[in-house]
């Protein structure tokens, strides 16, 4: 495994994947509007194989294990032990039958030709070479097998993350989450590069769909919640990893200032910009 990979599953181990995993239910409320653009109009059916890239303590997971029915099978993979936790912990409280792998979807080995469907919400922008993962996703897939993926639009169009990243700089000093091809949040923003990356890899019939909207932070209506949640989840949850305990009570103290300005009776909506790719594996 190389460094770059070592450091990613390092950081959703040790760092980012404890947070994200008690903050599961309240992720997947915010994110369900992209579950239903994936798995909506997708024409899944009882029987399919599906693969959920990055799929966390999945959420979407088991609304898909729904669709496929006994018969078929959802398989998750995650580098992250603490959010796969909290998914196998779901899937026994419910009695589903996921297949969880802890490992990186980029280097993987899958049975080739073996999914009818391949889906990530917000996971795959964090591949280190994304047109290899591209690749090796496509080779799992079935002759005609698809892919239906979500990644966030341009960094200046989602102010659910710029809005309270803002805020939190007028405190500490803060690097904006950068825009490269690096891997990272708004790795794909222009979608263009997202396109050319699928047709790199082979894949046939690409189409980019442009998803707006706005997203109730934390999932909640209840202002403790969300400041609760933005304290650990985005820029917040940077300026805190060395932050002292006044910064930090400076941070939530303006944080809780900014929501109660923009709550109402749903909580904190907030705009995001973000892209729906499919595509298909030649038959």
């Amino acid at each position: 495994m190389t460094q770059d990979l070592l450091d990613n599953s390092r950081d959703w181990n040790d760092d980012a994947g404890p947070r994200w995993a008690r903050h599961a239910d309240a992720l997947d409320r915010q994110l369900s509007p992209f579950s239903r653009r994936i798995i909506d109009d997708a024409g899944i059916q009882s029987g399919d194989q599906i693969l959920d890239v990055g799929c966390g303590a999945c959420g979407m997971s088991l609304e898909l294990e729904g669709l496929v029915g006994p018969t078929g099978q959802v398989t998750g993979i995650d580098l992250s032990r603490p959010l796969l936790a909290v998914a196998r912990d779901r899937a026994a409280s419910t009695g589903a039958t996921l297949s969880l792998v802890d490992d990186d979807a980029e280097t993987h080995r899958f049975a080739t030709q073996s999914f009818d469907f391949c889906v990530s919400r917000f996971g795959w922008m964090f591949f280190q070479d994304t047109c290899a993962a591209l690749v090796n996703l496509r080779e799992g897939l079935k002759p005609g097998g698809r892919i239906r993926f979500v990644c966030w639009g341009p960094r200046e169009a989602n102010p659910w993350i710029t809005t309270p990243f803002e805020a939190v700089a007028e405190i500490v000093e803060l690097s904006p989450p950068e825009i490269s091809d690096q891997p990272g949040p708004f790795r794909f923003g222009e979608g263009e590069r997202a396109r050319q990356m699928a047709e790199a890899a082979r894949f046939v019939d690409v189409e980019l769909v442009p998803l707006k909207g706005r997203l109730q932070i934390g999932g909640t209506s209840q202002r403790d919640g969300f400041v609760n949640f933005a304290m650990e989840i985005g820029p917040a949850a940077r300026a805190l990893k060395d932050a002292s305990s006044s910064t930090r009570d400076r941070i939530e103290r303006r944080l809780r200032d900014l929501f109660t300005e923009l709550h109402d009776a749903d909580g904190v909506r907030l705009g995001y910009s973000a892209w729906l790719l499919t595509a298909r594996n030649p038959e």
